[in-house]
């Protein structure tokens, strides 16, 4: 497929941005957040804090101006099987799994309502013109 072709594609983008971000945000149970307790959201803000900088740092490494980077600084949704993969793995984290989920929902909770945030910022702060398609 030619660059012109995939250029194209990309063109429905914005159209379909509401009705991920629908998905995501029916998903999200901020009684999650509350039982993982401060953890999980010392958690979830030092992913994005740690992520946040190591990507802007390598996208401004490849010409990019560190959004791009900022942007993918999240725990993604999926992340919160995780812990129950590896207890079936290895039965010994067996009694950790619940915490530990609890803990990873957190995390993916507070980084879809904080990337958001400190992307916008950032994208504020460098002076980058809101783009339109």
């Amino acid at each position: 497929m030619e660059a012109k072709n995939i250029q194209k594609l990309f063109k429905a983008v914005p159209v379909l941005v509401p009705f991920f971000s629908f998905a995501l945000g029916a998903g999200l149970n901020l009684h999650t957040v509350w039982k993982a307790g401060f953890l999980g959201i010392l958690l979830g803000l030092s992913v994005v804090l740690i992520t946040g900088v190591t990507l802007v740092f390598t996208d401004r490494l490849i010409g990019g101006n560190g959004i791009a980077g900022l942007s993918a600084s999240s725990t993604a949704g999926n992340a919160a099987g995780v812990p129950a993969a590896i207890a079936a793995a290895n039965a010994a984290y067996a009694p950790l799994v619940p915490s530990a989920t609890a803990l990873v929902a957190a995390s993916v909770i507070v980084t879809a309502i904080a990337t958001p945030l400190v992307t916008a910022w950032y994208a504020k702060k460098i002076g980058e013109k809101k783009q339109t398609a």
